[in-house]
């Protein structure tokens, strides 16, 4: 199943290196918006311009869904007169070496181990019908999980992360923007919502082995061995 799938584990050092190479080391807080697609970039940086008017050393890490689209969301970005830097450019001549308001993660294969930065996380696909991506990998790092209206094809883990707190719906863009504002100034209710979100993918791991182990009852229930005829 789903839960059994591996999810990175982040130590605390290798934490602390992340945040030194993404230059994420102010006090502000850090917002991870992981696989996101045309129409929510607009939405996550509009509403972390009012993120920054409350918390002016807050990061965002913009995970693009298709990477293809990195410069278009770079330009927009820059558009709108905040500092931005891809992951891909990191050390070349257009990163000043400053750190960025901003990172596009355009590389392959380190969101899973980015979500550990994060105070909260975004999750893409869920503010366009594409249909909202794996809200367990950033629950397996015990982060409080933002989505938008569109959760049809994780819709049994979404029902079960929102009836336990870990993951919140949020229907349109102003709701995005209050819903993270008030998240962003409780950090107790976030504390309980990473709690809740480790206890329930915690208490999932194993489905695959429980499965297995009814269906090997059900066989020796039912008369047939699994190999041969019964």
């Amino acid at each position: 199943t789903k839960y059994d799938q591996t999810y990175a584990e982040v130590s605390e050092e290798e934490r602390a290196k992340l945040r030194r190479e993404f230059r994420f080391e102010g006090k502000g807080p850090i917002i991870v918006a992981g696989s996101t697609h045309g129409g929510e970039e607009e939405i996550v940086v509009r509403t972390f311009g009012k993120i920054l008017e409350k918390y002016p050393d807050a990061r965002l890490l913009l995970a693009v869904r298709e990477i293809t689209r990195a410069a278009s969301v770079r330009f927009m970005i820059k558009h709108q007169g905040y500092t931005v830097l891809r992951r891909s450019k990191m050390g070349t001549d257009e990163d000043d070496g400053k750190g960025a308001q901003i990172v596009i993660l355009d590389t392959i294969g380190e969101l899973g181990r980015l979500y550990s930065l994060a105070d909260v996380v975004f999750v893409g696909g869920s503010f366009v019908k594409v249909g909202g991506h794996n809200i367990l990998e950033p629950a397996a790092h015990g982060k409080p999980v933002l989505v938008g209206p569109y959760m049809f094809n994780f819709q049994e883990i979404f029902e079960l992360l929102s009836q336990r707190g870990v993951c919140i719906m949020t229907p349109d863009e102003k709701s995005f923007e209050t819903t993270l504002l008030d998240l962003l100034g409780n950090p107790e209710k976030m504390k309980k919502m990473g709690e809740a979100a480790l206890e329930v993918v915690h208490e999932n791991q194993g489905a695959t082995e429980r499965n297995i182990a009814s269906f090997e009852e059900l066989v020796k229930e039912y008369g047939i061995r699994l190999r041969g005829k019964a």
